[in-house]
């Protein structure tokens, strides 16, 4: 999500990379079989409140801090 000022926010309002649909799966199951779910999902998650339901998601920022990726953590992450 950019905002006009060409912000990007990568903490946990912004995208959640969870989202089956950023990757063009339409069915749930079928997404949770999927080689992204599968790395995402080891992936250190943040619980967001959505009305009366807690949400787990994976936010940009969880993205970049995790070793679960090949390409190693990152750190001192900052909105910009």
């Amino acid at each position: 999500h950019l905002s006009s000022g060409g912000t990007i926010n990568i903490h946990d309002k912004s995208i959640n990379l969870m989202d089956k649909n950023l990757y063009g799966y339409t069915d749930e199951e079928i997404f949770k079989a999927s080689a992204e779910y599968k790395i995402l999902e080891k992936m250190p998650q943040t619980t967001i409140q959505e009305g009366e339901t807690e949400k787990k998601i994976v936010s940009i920022k969880n993205f970049l801090e995790s070793e679960k990726k090949r390409t190693g953590a990152l750190g001192n992450l900052k909105d910009s």
